[in-house]
């Protein structure tokens, strides 16, 4: 009889760690509240429950008396599961608590202040009215943002007080545990930095050049190799094997957001869990190295000794189709100049469908391959003149 493995979402981004666990051998259960979820095609059984619910995600795994778990792309999947996990008794995902210091922005960045980590200087709120006195102690712009929305959500810049005060209050109206984070804003590029520790050590690296659409908390796109010196590098890693030492973390992966500035990374973000928009498949495509399924033999606990690093074999750019205002989507045209260089492509988004939230909504995800660096950037400069979304008011 086949393991059961329950994989705690059902989205499109699951879908290659899905097909690893099928490769694996397993029984795939897949969960959230969106039984249309593109990764539910994909399994072998979905069961509703909403990924941020660690008590329904319990029930489920109770239920279907699974072997394992496996945090999704979903926001705060990888805190759900370990919690469930915890209680099943079984012991192949972080802690409880070791989730939540690292899933809770608030409980990162004390986590971050206390062990000296490269992070953006930063205080979290838990009423409105000691957030507006706390905006003194910062020099503006700042960043203001819910404490527990991942994917850019919800995250706003503000130039003086009243700008704060009016932030202050849409963050605490969306935030579900009534937590804000006020950050230092940090002039600088934005990177990707994807690793997947072993005993402690980070074994595997890979790091990118994010960029923005019309959202700009929201990444459209990653191209590698990166511009990201060694110097950094070296920081990063010795961060992410530090985190792991004090939380004990198991194996598995460690993803990051941060920002460079003169060299120096600051870290902006970070979670235990399938990263979004296919990016196990970008680094795939980019390193030739299996990233979902060592990915996949990690959270439930198979070794992954013959995991080496590898670097970018070439030049590589994932794209991710959005429009720019709402209506009725009719179809995307790719240019000859940029179709020659795809490699590889999943629509999200139906033909026909409403968008209805431009800023969000993604319609597809591109992987592109490059012949030098230079065809990259010119490429990457004027991705959306070549790709046209055709959208109906």
């Amino acid at each position: 009889m086949k393991k059961k493995l329950l994989i705690a979402s059902g989205g499109y981004a699951d879908i290659p760690i899905i097909k690893a666990a099928k490769k694996l051998g397993f029984f795939v259960i897949t969960s959230g509240h969106d039984e249309n979820g593109l990764g539910n095609l994909y399994s072998d059984r979905y069961c509703r429950a909403d990924n941020s619910d660690k008590e329904a995600v319990l029930a489920v795994a109770k239920e279907q008396k699974v072997d394992a778990i496996c945090p999704g792309a979903a926001g705060l999947s990888a805190v759900t599961c370990s919690y469930a996990a915890e209680q099943m008794g079984l012991n192949h995902l972080d802690s409880y608590e070791a989730a939540k210091t690292l899933h809770y922005k608030d409980s990162f960045l004390k986590f971050a202040k206390e062990n000296n980590i490269a992070a953006p200087k930063a205080e979290s709120f838990s009423d409105i009215n000691s957030a507006n006195n706390g905006v003194a102690g910062f020099s503006f712009p700042l960043i203001v943002k819910p404490a527990d929305l991942s994917g850019g959500k919800g995250i706003v810049k503000v130039l003086n007080q009243e700008e704060a005060e009016a932030a202050i209050i849409k963050a605490f109206a969306r935030s579900k545990t009534k937590k804000i984070i006020v950050e230092e804003f940090i002039e600088g590029t934005n990177h990707g930095f994807s690793t997947i520790i072993n005993e402690g050590k980070v074994v595997f690296y890979f790091f990118d050049n994010e960029y923005y659409y019309l959202n700009k908390y929201t990444v459209a796109g990653a191209s590698a190799p990166g511009d990201v010196p060694e110097k950094a590098v070296a920081v990063l890693i010795s961060d992410v094997q530090k985190i792991a030492k004090i939380l004990r973390l198991k194996n598995g992966v460690f993803h990051l957001q941060f920002i460079l500035k003169e060299n120096n990374p600051y870290i902006i973000d970070i979670c235990r869990r399938i990263p979004g928009d296919l990016y196990i498949d970008f680094v795939k495509h980019a390193t030739g190295v299996d990233y979902p399924l060592f990915m996949l033999k990690a959270f439930v606990g198979i070794t992954i000794g013959d995991l080496e690093q590898r670097p970018v074999q070439g030049y590589y750019t994932r794209h991710v189709i959005m429009g720019d205002k709402n209506g009725r989507f009719t179809d995307v045209v790719f240019d000859a100049e940029i179709e020659k260089n795809i490699i590889d492509k999943f629509m999200i988004f139906k033909k026909d469908g409403e968008i209805v939230d431009f800023m969000t909504q993604r319609l597809g995800i591109v992987f592109f391959r490059f012949d030098s660096k230079k065809e990259l950037k010119e490429k990457n400069k004027k991705m959306h003149e070549l790709i046209k979304v055709r959208i109906k008011d």
